[in-house]
């Protein structure tokens, strides 16, 4: 079925063997967007972004140009963090409500890279998925 809302941005970035069509369509178009001027959601290819299944991502636009695959967004520039160092992982909240965090020691297993969104991710020793590195504390 074809998409009969107008996207406010239509990025299209074509490189050797590839195409990559992104379309940036204002929140205020979808359920839920009322009143969200500065929120959009992203289209990649003629498929929604729907991270972790979402039914209407609808992110702000620093956000949703990264997941277009244009520029990196805010956080840039590399962390200072390798492959090997010792740090603290978040692993919930102590008791109910607003209780102490609690945390894990591990060691990363790999440097820190982008994920699709901009921001900075890191593989650690006992957890499956990359863990934000905005999210760990520095073990020294």
């Amino acid at each position: 079925m074809a998409e009969h809302r107008r996207p406010e941005y239509r990025i299209a970035i074509a490189g050797p063997g590839f195409r990559r069509v992104s379309e940036l369509y204002p929140a205020e178009l979808f359920p839920g967007g009322q009143g969200l001027s500065d929120r959009y959601r992203v289209r990649l290819n003629r498929v929604w972004h729907r991270p972790g299944g979402m039914r209407y991502a609808l992110l702000p636009l620093d956000e949703a140009l990264p997941v277009s695959g244009w520029g990196h967004g805010p956080n840039a520039s590399r962390p200072d963090l390798s492959r090997g160092c010792r740090v603290r992982v978040p692993i919930g909240r102590s008791g109910l409500g607003e209780g102490d965090r609690l945390h894990e020691s591990t060691v990363t297993m790999t440097d820190p890279f982008q994920g699709p969104d901009g921001r900075w991710r890191v593989f650690v020793v006992g957890k499956r998925e990359p863990i934000l590195v905005d999210d760990l504390e520095r073990k020294d």
